[in-house]
């Protein structure tokens, strides 16, 4: 079987662009979000690995005890979407993810 050079252009790169789920995990991670229902590029909407979406979060508390996180699925203004990020986009806008790891739908007010 030949593969032409557009499509190896093509896989080449699907691998690139396949770092954006790890790099968003990582970062929710990194500031303390453990676990979202799925991450950009994890290849759960048509794009696949070419999302360009990304999870804004806010840190929320409750006094000075850190109880949470207000997550969005946020969709890149300079790309197209696909029907899955912007089904991501309606159902988690927000999502409230607790320092435990549960989430919910909709903002929880600092209290």
């Amino acid at each position: 079987m030949r593969i032409h050079e557009a499509q190896i252009a093509n896989r080449a790169q699907m691998y690139m662009d396949s770092a954006r789920e790890a790099f968003e995990r990582g970062k929710m991670r990194a500031h303390g979000v453990l676990e979202l229902p799925e991450y950009p590029g994890g290849g759960s909407t048509p794009c696949l690995t070419r999302c360009r979406c990304e999870w804004i979060y806010e840190e929320v508390y409750e006094g000075e005890e850190l109880v949470g996180y207000n997550c969005t699925w946020q969709l890149d203004p300079n790309a197209d979407h696909c029907e899955g990020c912007l089904e991501y986009e309606a159902k988690w806008n927000p999502l409230f993810v607790s320092v435990l790891g549960e989430a919910s739908p909709g903002w929880h007010e600092e209290g």
